[in-house]
């Protein structure tokens, strides 16, 4: 409400009209197209209307749009936003390709060849949306797949060239954004493309850092741990806390050793107690 925003509808749901501007942020894909021109087939569902893409709109989806005589008029914004991406933290993005391990390095990687393709395109994309929003363009190097040998299973030779094929997909999708304008003309960073095999071993190991230690033993969903304090009047309160950069101390030590963690952890507390007399007697009271 703060931003102005009454009301967020799905897409896919049938909506009422609305005396209100309405802004559709959506994928650029054949069915988003279909629904947005529906809901302007007969009569308009809203007095203007403002369209963000998520990534690169085909010049299809674009024609489509512009046959439709009822949206046309209405039509305010059309944008490109690459934003097919999720930040983990300040030095991790990820992109979401739930079905990637399976279309891209299961058994039928080579014989259903278009079904990778597709997941190919869509992975390219969305890292060369966020190298445009990141204002990057990409020196790329891919680590070579071993040859195919005798008694591989089924779709080896493609495994075996997945990484060359990512690479030139992203590419040429980022030589086209530079080409536009949307990326630097010369090459300003590194990008280096594996696949699961330079590390087959890190999805089966247990870690033993804090991080590991806190998502094994408390309740933590996504990255919000919930957990019930003492208030200053004695009271009991359900609280939660992020796990984010913001949390300096989470930020400092996620990655270290549980060991080490405990170590400055147990310092930092008795150095906290000596400064704060109150919560050092808080604390003898209760036998910690």
């Amino acid at each position: 409400m703060r931003a102005g925003v009454s009301v967020v509808e799905d897409l896919e749901k049938a909506r009422e009209p609305l005396p209100l501007p309405a802004v559709y942020f959506i994928t650029p894909s054949p069915a988003s197209v279909t629904r947005l021109v529906a809901d302007f087939a007969k009569a308009p569902l809203y007095p203007s209307v403002h369209v963000f893409f998520s990534s690169r709109v085909t010049a299809d989806a674009v024609d489509r749009i512009k046959k439709c005589p009822v949206l046309l008029p209405l039509l305010k914004t059309l944008k490109e936003t690459n934003l097919e991406f999720s930040l983990v933290d300040s030095r991790t993005a990820i992109t979401d390709h739930p079905k990637a391990l399976v279309r891209l390095m299961g058994e039928r990687c080579e014989s259903a060849r278009g079904e990778a393709e597709r997941e190919l395109d869509a992975i390219a994309g969305r890292l060369a949306g966020l190298f445009a929003t990141l204002n990057e363009f990409p020196s790329i190097r891919y680590k070579a797949g071993r040859p195919a040998e005798a008694g591989d299973p089924p779709g080896a030779n493609a495994r075996a060239a997945l990484t060359q094929r990512l690479s030139h997909k992203l590419y040429e999708r980022a030589v086209a954004l530079q080409r536009a304008g949307a990326l630097p003309p010369r090459e300003t960073c590194d990008l280096i493309v594996v696949d699961r095999s330079i590390d087959p071993v890190a999805p089966v190991m247990h870690e033993w850092t804090y991080e590991a230690m806190v998502y094994d033993l408390l309740p933590v969903e996504g990255n919000v741990i919930r957990y019930v304090a003492e208030s200053a009047g004695g009271k009991q309160e359900v609280k939660d806390h992020l796990l984010d950069e913001s949390d300096e101390t989470w930020g400092e030590l996620r990655h270290a050793h549980i060991a080490d963690v405990f170590s400055t952890l147990a310092g930092r507390f008795k150095e906290f107690q000596a400064k704060n007399k109150a919560a050092k007697y808080q604390i003898q009271g209760k036998g910690i």
